[in-house]
C-alpha cells in the first residue's frame, strides 16, 4: 500500500476535474480524496495499490478535455487507515 499528496494546475477547475479524478479512482479501487483550492488547483490525496495508484496517476496527468494539466507535483507520504472511499470535497 501507498498513499501519496498531489497538487495538479492547468485548466482544472470549472471542467469537471474532481468528478473525473474521483472516477479513475474508483474504477481502480483506490481510496482518498479530492478538492479545489482558492489558487485554482486542485489537489488530492489517494491510497491503495501500486499497481493501481500507478495508472491513476498516469490518467490524471493526462487529464481528459476540456480540462488541461500543466504540472502535477507528487509527494508520498505517510499511509493512513481510515480511508475506505474516494470523496471529492467542496
Amino acid at each position: 500500500m501507498e498513499r501519496y499528496h498531489g497538487i495538479v494546475t492547468g485548466r482544472v477547475q470549472g471542467v469537471g476535474f474532481r468528478y473525473m479524478t474521483q472516477q479513475f479512482a474508483v474504477e481502480l479501487g483506490l481510496s482518498g480524496w479530492v478538492k479545489n483550492q482558492s489558487d485554482g488547483s486542485v489537489e488530492f490525496e489517494v491510497q491503495g495499490n501500486k499497481t493501481e495508484i500507478e495508472p491513476f496517476l498516469v490518467k490524471v496527468k493526462k487529464g481528459r478535455f476540456p480540462a488541461k494539466v500543466t504540472e502535477l507535483k507528487l509527494s508520498q507520504i505517510p499511509l493512513e487507515e481510515n480511508y475506505s472511499s474516494f470523496k471529492v470535497i467542496n
